[in-house]
């Protein structure tokens, strides 16, 4: 049995990671946290602070196989938790915060190979399923030109402050997008759009964001025009991101991920509006035998699904490691290292299915 140490893990994203990870008879999971709530009835939880070095290295040295970070925000404190797993021959995982975290994260590549350790990011919805149901469609095309992925959580996933903040401080910044082969600025948190997701999910009003889709998906598949867009459920939610987003363009008031509490807050008294159903959706254009064609995918959360289709690649990369092994140790990005059969039995034990159109 392989013990897999999650450090956020009695937040709203880490227990469902320790729910899907627990699910596996062959790993013992140990939620982390600062202040592990008292009333809480899994007695595999543990008081940590994952950014005190010496209290962090002391727990690992308890037979830790895996450790996933979850605990809040990554660009801050994620390099030096995964640096700390690394010196300690601990395997790594996290979701990733953005491309200019990656790029310093890939920079641990070599020591961490030399380590013979595997330090992963990126381990999130976006870019790992997106990129597997871009790849899904990119066999139906000769040539790509356009591609749109959007990722819209059902209101009961939204809730986390550390998720609310990563989302609030990158909101209004601007941001680097290819549109018809030109490289162009923009900002995170515009360009509003209705996206009609298959049913029970409807339709959702999203925004342009930033993702990592945005720099790979256009070497990836030679694309023209790549965008990626997110946004609430629920309209009071998008209405006050739009304006916080608007005053930081504005250089206005306070910064947008100063009100991370306050709307994890209104989430919460807001749970019961909504649903839990999640959705992730791929959109491509191009042609094939000089004929223009468009193919969509999508991932759609059916019933008590939330916040599954985010946590499911973490989740599957570690089983992936517990059952199989690890081919080979450093440090990189996830979305090469799962394929649609390493994540289909995960999503579809908690009915999230395939739809194309």
């Amino acid at each position: 049995m392989k013990t897999v140490l999650v450090l956020g893990g009695y937040g709203r994203c880490g227990s469902r990671l320790v729910t899907l990870l627990s699910s596996d008879p062959a790993i013992n999971c140990i939620a982390a946290g600062r202040n592990p709530p008292a009333n809480l009835q899994n007695k595999n939880v543990i008081a940590l602070d994952a950014n005190d070095r010496s209290s962090l290295k002391s727990t690992l040295a308890n037979n830790i196989d895996f450790v996933v970070n979850v605990c809040g925000d990554l660009e801050k404190n994620g390099g030096a938790i995964a640096q700390t797993c690394m010196e300690s021959g601990i395997h790594y995982v996290d979701m990733g915060a953005g491309q200019e975290y990656a790029n310093d994260f890939l920079k641990l590549n070599r020591q961490a190979a030399k380590n013979k350790v595997c330090l992963v990011t990126n381990a999130g919805a976006s870019p790992v399923l997106s990129t597997i149901l871009a790849d899904h469609l990119a066999k139906e095309f000769e040539r790509i030109t356009h591609i749109h992925a959007a990722y819209s959580p059902g209101n009961r996933s939204v809730g986390a402050r550390g998720s609310l903040y990563d989302l609030l401080k990158n909101i209004g910044k601007k941001i680097r997008i290819k549109e018809r082969g030109r490289w162009q600025d923009n900002h995170s948190w515009s360009r509003a759009e209705k996206i009609n997701f298959p049913k029970p999910v409807g339709s959702r009003r999203l925004f342009l964001y930033e993702a990592i889709e945005l720099e790979t998906f256009p070497a990836r598949y030679g694309a023209n025009t790549v965008t990626f867009s997110t946004g609430f459920e629920l309209s009071l939610f998008n209405l006050g991101t739009t304006w916080l987003a608007w005053r930081k363009r504005k250089k206005q008031g306070k910064r947008p991920e100063a009100y991370a509490s306050l709307l994890a807050s209104a989430a919460w008294w807001l749970r019961n509006f909504g649903s839990d159903k999640d959705a992730l959706a791929v959109m491509m254009k191009g042609e094939i035998a000089g004929q223009e064609v468009d193919h969509v995918a999508y991932l759609i959360g059916r019933s008590k699904s939330s916040l599954v289709i985010p946590c499911a690649p973490a989740a599957s990369l570690i089983k992936k490691w517990v059952n199989q092994g690890i081919d080979k140790p450093g440090a990189t990005s996830c979305q090469d290292l799962l394929q649609m059969d390493d994540i289909r039995l995960e999503l579809s034990q908690h009915d999230i299915v395939l739809v194309r159109r």
